[in-house]
């Protein structure tokens, strides 16, 4: 028996609105974290400045290819590292915000990215105590002032003093508007993995929704992207676009996943070692799964690998994913090349979304209170017997 024909779709029920593409650059750093240098000459804070200094970098090639339009996105602690074991580093956070604010001015394109922050802030009167120590201009090449004996002092005592008031640290993604140059969205992170939560704090308030030229969006980090309902959070409210700074290391299921690595995986895929393909096949995943789950737009920007520093856990993966389409952008004109340190411009169709909300009806359905399957109901709690070992084998 043949099946009966299904109805032919309207054309106009799957026409999209009009709306202008989405400008954005993937900027896959590869940031260093602080380390004690024992060269004299070496700068203060050597770790920042060599990573403001990648930073500006991609901040002119963005430009070159975007123009004065656009969004550029590093990855979670593109400017400190990870601060674990140097948590005064938290102290430059508020001067480092400034220098980005007048390069998201200068260049005329917003920024995402991270910052560890103290908690609570500098004081006003204490910012105006201290020495930026960074290069502030938009000169890639500008090295950092050099600090007297007292401008030195001045902030190691501030560093004393935020230790002993609070010594509480908090990881912030913000997104700083290219016009004004202003935060127009900042998110404390919720959502700790598991060895952040022995040095910063989780923030509590729901990440803001904001408008851009763009569409409305949103802002997540890294481990958020593991719980479905982080995303949901802010699509049933109307974000489209999520930007998602992350630092996931090819380690971070470690020695576990090491332990149990799938026998279909061989030594030609990925890195070349198999073992390093299961969080970036994972990270990828999750970013597919929820650009589809929230019918948005997902931007996520990950480490990419240095020949720097090999063997650190980074992997990149960066990327744009839409439904409908899966990953529309990454770092890297070539597949091949979305792990190492890079960064590419795009520009990537958002009516797809619309399409999306059309064929899958996912929002729609949510809205309608449609929180389980149709028919099912939440089972109570109940005990479930352990089923007993298996005995010795005979």
């Amino acid at each position: 028996m043949s099946k009966p024909a299904l109805p032919e779709p309207s054309p106009e029920a799957f026409k999209p609105r009009e709306r202008p593409p989405f400008p954005i650059y993937l900027a896959q750093t590869s940031p260093l974290s602080p380390a004690v240098s024992t060269d004299p000459k070496a700068p203060d804070f050597p770790s920042i400045q060599h990573n403001l200094k990648e930073l500006k970098r991609h901040l002119a090639l963005a430009s070159k290819d975007l123009g004065r339009d656009g969004v550029v996105v590093f990855p979670e602690y593109a400017l400190q590292g990870i601060l674990q074991g140097s948590e005064s580093y938290g102290t430059f956070a508020q001067h480092l915000l400034l220098i980005l604010q007048s390069l998201a001015r200068h260049y005329h394109l917003s920024i995402v990215l991270t910052l560890v922050e103290p908690s609570p802030k500098l004081s006003s009167i204490e910012l105006d105590q201290l020495v930026n120590p960074f290069p502030s201009s938009n000169d890639v090449d500008e090295e950092p002032p050099t600090l007297t004996k007292e401008q030195k002092e001045a902030w190691r005592i501030a560093r004393i003093r935020w230790k002993k008031d609070s010594g509480k640290l908090a990881n912030v993604a913000v997104y700083i508007d290219g016009e004004t140059g202003e935060v127009l969205g900042r998110y404390e992170k919720r959502n700790l993995w598991h060895t952040e939560r022995g040095y910063l704090s989780p923030g509590t308030v729901q990440p803001p929704i904001f408008a851009t030229p763009w569409g409305r969006a949103s802002l997540l980090i890294c481990w958020d992207l593991s719980h479905p309902s982080a995303v949901h959070a802010l699509t049933t409210p109307g974000a489209e676009i999520i930007f998602c700074p992350t630092y996931w290391l090819s380690t971070d299921s470690d020695p576990a996943q090491s332990l149990w690595v799938s026998p279909l995986r061989t030594k030609d895929d990925g890195l070349g070692d198999p073992t390093l393909t299961y969080d970036k096949t994972l990270l990828e995943s999750l970013c597919f799964t929820r650009s589809f789950e929230g019918e948005c737009c997902v931007v996520m920007v990950n480490p990419g690998i240095s020949s720097r520093e090999l063997g650190n856990g980074f992997f990149g993966g960066s990327g744009v994913w839409v439904p409908l389409s899966g990953k529309v952008a990454r770092s890297h004109e070539a597949s091949w090349g979305d792990s190492v340190e890079s960064g590419k411009s795009w520009k990537v169709d958002l009516r797809v979304l619309e399409v999306a909300k059309h064929v899958y009806k996912i929002a729609e359905d949510w809205g309608a209170g449609m929180d389980v399957m149709p028919g099912w109901t939440r089972p109570e709690a109940q005990q479930i017997d352990t089923p007993p070992s298996p005995g010795p084998a005979s």
